[in-house]
């Protein structure tokens, strides 16, 4: 039975294998026979991957959460903790995918334990992998103090594996999220590292677009003070224009009437 499982699998037949994997299944189950039973949930576990990729493509997230689901119990009963840590965080995707707010506590729910398994298997990359999952999902959630305690604590795994890629992406994160908050000293802070790490790994793209948020954070933080010196202080703001200094260097007594 096993055995035509995998042959129907390897035909891209994955539907027909499945039912074959899970007669294999509940066969152990009646017999006790806790090898064969982990065997075919191993088996299971893959192609109840495959189907919900499948489902993910057509657009067909409800059928690809179903799957997601059925690969959790499948790992479950594997007892391989490795693929519970993933079927963990591919059904947080799932659930994250669907947007709506039950879905989105359902993703922390499943992205919680997947950063617990990483920990106890001294994963940093996946331990990254789910701080920046939770601090997206969280700030979805509009629990912005969460979601930036998690954008450091990846931001600190990513220094220490020393991957520029996800130190940037940390970053510019924490770069938005303060911009957003209206704390620019540290946006400001947050997206110059962003910039000078795009700038360090020759991405362009990367570049022009730390460029475009530090340009904005910079903008935001001198707007307060740029709006009052036009409504309290012609003269002064006539002066800085025709210096072409920085915003920075106008006198305080200027800008504070």
């Amino acid at each position: 039975m096993r055995a035509l499982g995998v042959a129907h699998q390897a035909l891209g037949d994955v539907t027909t294998a499945i039912s074959y994997f899970e007669k294999l299944n509940n066969l152990a189950q009646t017999s006790g026979e806790k090898d064969k039973e982990r065997l075919a949930a191993t088996h299971l576990y893959a192609a109840y991957n495959l189907m919900a990729a499948e489902a993910d493509g057509n657009g067909d997230l409800m059928l690809a959460l179903a799957y997601r689901e059925k690969g959790l119990t499948a790992a479950n009963s594997s007892e391989e903790r490795s693929m519970v840590s993933k079927a963990h965080f591919m059904l947080g995707q799932a659930h994250e995918k669907l947007a709506e707010m039950s879905h989105l506590n359902e993703a922390v729910a499943n992205y919680k334990p997947y950063l617990t398994l990483c920990e106890q298997a001294e994963d940093n990359e996946g331990q990254g992998a789910a701080c920046f999952a939770l601090a997206r999902t969280y700030q979805r959630l509009e629990n912005h103090s969460t979601s930036q305690q998690y954008l450091q604590r990846y931001l600190q795994l990513a220094e220490a594996t020393g991957k520029p890629s996800s130190q940037a992406e940390a970053c510019c994160a924490l770069g938005v999220l303060y911009n957003q908050q209206g704390d620019y000293v540290n946006a400001v802070f947050f997206l110059e590292r962003f910039f000078e790490l795009a700038r360090s790994m020759g991405d362009r793209v990367m570049l022009d677009k730390a460029r475009a948020y530090l340009g904005i954070a910079k903008a935001n933080s001198i707007l307060p003070s740029y709006t009052k010196l036009v409504t309290t202080d012609l003269d002064a703001l006539l002066a800085w224009k025709n210096k072409r200094v920085p915003f920075a260097a106008v006198p305080q007594a200027s800008a504070t009437g």
